[in-house]
């Protein structure tokens, strides 16, 4: 007599067999095409360190240091124009960078501070045949990761919401600031959050990625809100010289709000309506800068 109990079992079981092998092939590096890099096209965009490669012992020093990296999902972005950023976490740095043979010379700026640092990614070998392309590299002294793709390149780099035009709100003040400059701050942030949705749109997304970004918007489909005044995020206040900066600044924005909100209708979904939206809210802040 058929069991057909042993028989739903079996097929269990084989599922989970096909399902383990299809996972292996889309991740195991050995089964794609490994090349060593060869123009520096091949790294322009934005970069999420997706995996540590090396094995290391759970009593190393860097031990920890390696898994906050990647849990974090610390961004590389790198620039036509030379230009570079680092996002660790919420925290920004500028770059400049310059590619080496298989060796990409980063110099990380530390604005506001005058100081200049130089990292290295070494022996740099890039993976096709990818739906996200990624590359693998030795941060010098930390090992060896993997680099997956977020964003590919936008036609115009200055509109990337990586590009370090976009990101001077995340530069910690040095100094008590002006009025002036806290809505200029507040207009960089905005309109780093602008390109989020335009750069999107030419990438034809219908996702907007913000994970490192420390906001005092949330979006939602056809709208934006301001967040309460109690739940402005410390990242965000961070980058004042003052939690009494922050707020006034967050004061200047409520002004656009009306009840911590702004609506748009759209037949062209979530991204498209938020970008029309910001490019609005931009065009009234440029009046008051």
């Amino acid at each position: 007599m058929f069991n057909y109990k042993y028989f739903s079992i079996a097929l269990f079981f084989l599922f989970l067999y096909a399902c383990n092998t299809e996972n292996n092939e889309s991740t195991d590096k050995n089964a794609l095409k490994k090349e060593a890099i060869t123009s520096k096209d091949q790294i322009y965009g934005t970069w999420k360190i997706s995996e540590v490669d090396s094995i290391f012992d759970a009593k190393n020093k860097d031990a920890k240091l390696r898994s906050k990296i990647k849990s974090q999902g610390h961004l590389y972005s790198f620039f036509s124009d030379q230009t570079g950023s680092i996002v660790e976490g919420k925290k920004y740095q500028g770059t400049k960078w310059k590619l080496d043979g298989s060796t990409i010379h980063l110099t990380r700026i530390q604005e506001g501070l005058n100081k200049m640092e130089e990292i290295k990614l070494k022996n740099i070998q890039c993976y096709t045949k990818v739906k996200h392309p990624f590359f693998s590299a030795e941060i010098e002294g930390l090992g060896m990761f993997q680099f997956r793709q977020l964003t590919a390149p936008i036609s115009n780099i200055n509109e990337d919401p990586y590009h370090p035009i976009n990101n001077q709100w995340r530069v910690t003040a040095s100094k008590s600031e002006t009025y002036k400059q806290m809505r200029q701050r507040l207009y960089n942030f905005t309109q780093h959050c602008h390109f989020l949705f335009k750069s999107a749109l030419e990438r034809g997304q219908n996702k907007v990625f913000s994970g490192n970004t420390a906001s005092i918007y949330k979006y939602y489909d056809g709208a934006i809100a301001l967040v309460d005044g109690g739940k402005v995020p410390s990242a965000w206040i961070s980058n004042f010289y003052s939690p009494d900066e922050a707020m006034d600044t967050w004061s200047m924005a409520k002004k656009y709000f009306k009840n911590n909100m702004i609506r748009k209708t759209s037949n062209g979904g979530y991204v498209v309506a938020n970008e029309a939206i910001f490019r609005d809210l931009l065009s009234k802040m440029e009046k008051d800068l």
